[in-house]
Order: structure tokens, then C-alpha cells, then sequence
């Protein structure tokens, strides 16, 4: 039974529902303890939502973009910047690597961090992408 004005334990945990995940959340997501190599991630790390709502819905794998503090060596040009201002919840400017999109399953999250408000990062994003796509496409 709950005192009048404290929550439950029940309640500060539905508060923090790793389930309650949605397009353009930042969360952190455990990558598992070793490095595999390669484009791999290890470790705790923040990534953008980059699956639509829809498909959360039934699916339990999320396609995220993890961010980092500094842009890649490599592609620089393609990573998008997201600051504080986007996002309350981060501390400093991160640069989602759109180069490293990865699947990962909910049960890697740990909690959410916050969620980027403007669309025209999202549309960056998206671009930066199917960018990526087209140069593969041409490679081949």
C-alpha cells in the first residue's frame, strides 16, 4: 500500500519502461562486454531510434545509431550532430554515426536517456542514411 504523495516502486519503474521505446529516443544500450572487432561496439553507449513506431510495436529489435563525442575518423562528413539543446537529456553535443547503424534486441537497453524534439535532425539523419545506400549501390 502506497503513502499518500510517494509513489510505489511499481510506479517509478513504469515511469522507466524500457518497453515505452519510440522513433527519435535517445536511449543507453549495453553492447556486451568484449570488442568483436571490426564495426562492432562494446560496452554501455547512447544511440538514436532510428526504427519507426510501427514496427516496435511488434518486433523486438530496435535499428539504432550510436553516438559519439567526437565524429569518425573515416566518414566525418556523413555524421549528424545532435546537441543538447535537441536532446535535454545529454550532457554534450554527440555525432550519431550513421555509418555504424546496428540492430540490437530491447533487452540490451538500460533506460532512457531523453528524446531529440526537432524533426530536421531526424530528416538528417534519414538523409545521411539513404545516402549511404546510394554509394553503396554504386559500388557494386
Amino acid at each position: 500500500m502506497s503513502v499518500k504523495g510517494k509513489r510505489s516502486n511499481k510506479d517509478k519503474h513504469s515511469r522507466n519502461d524500457k518497453t515505452d521505446v519510440h522513433q527519435g529516443d535517445v536511449l543507453l544500450v549495453h553492447f556486451g562486454h568484449e570488442w568483436k572487432g571490426g564495426r562492432s561496439l562494446c560496452g554501455n553507449r547512447p544511440v538514436y531510434v532510428m526504427s519507426s513506431d510501427d514496427s516496435m510495436k511488434t518486433d523486438n529489435v530496435l535499428m539504432v545509431i550510436p553516438l559519439f563525442r567526437s565524429r569518425s575518423r573515416d566518414t566525418a562528413s556523413k555524421d549528424v550532430e545532435i546537441r543538447t539543446i535537441d536532446c535535454r537529456g545529454l550532457r554534450y553535443p554527440e555525432y550519431a554515426q550513421v555509418m555504424n547503424m546496428q540492430k540490437i534486441s530491447r533487452h540490451q537497453v538500460i533506460k532512457r536517456i531523453g528524446r531529440v524534439k526537432s524533426e530536421s535532425v531526424h530528416k538528417e539523419l534519414l538523409s545521411a542514411m539513404w545516402g549511404q545506400v546510394g554509394e553503396q549501390d554504386e559500388r557494386y
